[in-house]
């Protein structure tokens, strides 16, 4: 009987998983030319002109404090989608839930006065379409992403570029 030798590769990126399994030549040709089709956070960032993680001088990634503060985010539909594009794009934990903002705001000790608040300035931030509501269903709650909008507007304030949003 004849060995079968197969050869694999798997490589995980946020929440991306490439896997190839077969001879070695055809798993590294089609490993390759998948990996280079996904982007890679710096090929990115290069393409838009804002951080591929946000970091300070020293390397190190901000926390959502820091992160809130460099975004300039007063009013709470702003600190949604600040907070919702740092838990995307930073964490790598696309789609969220309302449930997830809600512990970001308590992470980040931001304020605000009801989690029914939070209900009503998501919606504020879908009228506004900076947030959208996801296909996915997480433990039985909504997700919402970031909006092509919405995350212009982070990154534009990223780079220094953005006014301030009220």
């Amino acid at each position: 009987m004849a060995e079968c030798s197969q050869f694999g590769i798997r490589m995980r990126r946020g929440e991306h998983e490439i896997e190839v399994w077969g001879d070695q030549k055809f798993v590294e040709t089609h490993f390759e030319r998948l990996t280079n089709e996904q982007k890679s956070p710096q090929a990115m960032a290069e393409a838009t002109g804002a951080p591929a993680r946000p970091e300070d001088v020293q390397g190190k990634q901000w926390s959502m404090t820091e992160f809130l503060r460099k975004i300039g985010a007063k009013k709470h539909p702003h600190k949604i989608l600040a907070m919702g594009y740092y838990i995307e794009k930073i964490r790598g934990q696309a789609p969220f839930t309302r449930a997830q903002i809600i512990e970001a705001y308590k992470q980040a000790k931001e304020p605000y006065s009801r989690e029914t608040n939070v209900y009503r300035d998501f919606g504020r931030c879908e009228q506004r379409g900076w947030l959208m509501e996801a296909e996915i269903i997480k433990e039985g709650e909504k997700t919402f992403q970031v909006t092509s909008t919405g995350e212009r507007l982070i990154e534009e304030q990223l780079k220094g570029n953005g006014s301030s949003v009220e």
